[in-house]
């Protein structure tokens, strides 16, 4: 159907009454809308999610753990941390309660001392700093991450310097 065949066909099908407002499909009514009387549907009206933001502020739309409608919850605040080891080993820049040490060749350890962070409760991204030939593979335990940095090539470790971030969740 070229464009003007599908207008035709639509101006067939939908009558447009200017003076009442009203659309017809086929001659049959099927909407009605005068402005402000138009009903509005408010996220508090369906059936599924809570009926009161009432003490609600700072909270966020959760799904349930039935998985069968919304409710608020609070988000855990997270604390994210990021620093930087020299290519000894030495700290360039780490948070408060962290140090680094080189345990061998291009391989790092950083160790947090203030609790144990859980080996599955965070990620760890790490860049080697002002070099683009290096990889880096990452091992994480409860408490501190081992950095190994290697030649891409050759897979034989390297001394690098390093930034990292850490993610808890």
């Amino acid at each position: 159907m070229t464009e003007e065949e599908v207008k035709n066909l639509i101006d067939q099908k939908i009558d447009q009454n200017a003076a009442s407002n009203q659309f017809a499909v086929s001659d049959t009514p099927f909407h009605t809308h005068s402005g402000s009387d138009s009903p509005k549907i408010k996220f508090l009206n369906l059936s599924d999610v809570p009926n009161s933001y009432y003490q609600q502020a700072g909270k966020v739309a959760t799904v349930n753990a039935t998985e069968t409608g919304l409710e608020f919850d609070t988000v855990a605040s997270t604390t994210v941390y990021s620093g930087s080891v020299n290519s000894n080993g030495s700290a360039g820049n780490l948070p408060t309660g962290w140090s680094s040490s080189q345990l061998a060749t291009g391989l790092y350890q950083v160790i947090h001392h203030l609790g144990t962070l859980g080996a599955a409760g965070y990620n760890v991204v790490a860049t080697v700093t002002g070099v683009n030939w290096s990889t880096i593979t990452i091992t994480k335990s409860a408490d501190s991450f081992n950095v190994n940095t290697l030649y891409p090539t050759s897979g034989s470790a390297v001394d690098n310097a390093f930034d990292f971030v850490l993610i808890p969740f």
